[in-house]
């Protein structure tokens, strides 16, 4: 059940980290790395397990039903902000701000034997995300995210609470994540902790990246913490295409090891600008 909802928040992070209004979230151009004014952006992604699956992928053999793809077009205003997003399967999920509250909610249309379902995400005045809940039928899910800023407004540390009922207090964080900069305000470094048996934070992963000009990731190191004496790092790169504008149309990742490079993630961008 854990491993649904840390998915499901993860694939929710993709379509909402980013949504806002004035006083609530900056443009999602700017959140997004977005060159000049975007009014349609839709991103095809796709996920390879070994060259194999790619080969054929790329040689138009068909996708095999155990390849892993998620596409979705997001709709921004004229200001910068996304309004909707339309789903593969042609659903369109409007946006609902609400200024007093700073909360952006998704809302989802009730399809026949289903239940009802939002996610309300809630931002402070800084204009991070601090909660988001997800809301189907009688169900309530939230993960709440306790922000701590350095001198430069940045985020620092985040601890993450997941709560399945009122009864669970977020006082009692499931992970900690600590953040690095660089001078251009990128983050260079992501820190993973998780609380052991006696409830001290316990190292589970780090994360280094490199950047071009652009702002694009170039460059990810993984290193996974098995054990006190055991870990494992896998090194990735990315290579871009770029359109006229500057925004990516294309992005391509390779993970690096000692017998070569292989391709476990593609993703392929349609955009269309305001005149």
């Amino acid at each position: 059940m854990k491993r649904f909802i840390t998915h499901f928040f993860i694939i929710t992070l993709f379509t909402m980290v980013t949504y806002g209004q004035s006083g609530i979230k900056k443009p999602d151009w700017q959140e997004k790395n977005l060159v000049g004014k975007v009014k349609k952006l839709k991103e095809k992604m796709v996920f390879f397990d070994d060259k194999k699956q790619y080969v054929a992928f790329a040689k138009g053999e068909g996708s095999p039903s155990d390849i892993e793809n998620v596409s979705i077009t997001y709709v921004f205003n004229q200001r910068g902000y996304i309004e909707s997003f339309i789903s593969e399967n042609g659903d369109k999920v409007p946006i609902k701000y609400d200024y007093r509250n700073r909360t952006a909610t998704q809302i989802y249309k009730k399809k026949p034997g289903s239940p009802a379902m939002e996610i309300i995400c809630e931002f402070d005045p800084l204009k991070n995300m601090i909660s988001q809940t997800l809301k189907m039928g009688e169900q309530t899910i939230t993960e709440k995210y306790k922000l701590t800023y350095n001198e430069k407004w940045q985020v620092v540390e985040e601890k993450r609470t997941y709560m399945m009922s009122e009864e669970e207090s977020e006082n009692s964080p499931n992970s900690l994540y600590i953040y690095k900069y660089n001078e251009k305000g990128y983050v260079i470094e992501q820190i993973v902790k998780e609380p052991n048996s006696s409830g001290d934070w316990e190292l589970k992963s780090i994360i280094n990246y490199q950047y071009n000009d652009r702002g694009n990731v170039i460059e990810k190191i993984e290193v996974e913490i098995e054990t006190e004496n055991s870990s494992q790092e896998k090194k990735y790169r990315y290579e871009y295409t770029y359109d006229t504008i500057g925004n990516y149309i294309k992005k391509v990742e390779y993970l690096i090891s000692d017998s070569g490079e292989e391709v476990t993630y593609t993703e392929e961008r349609e955009i269309k600008y305001y005149k």
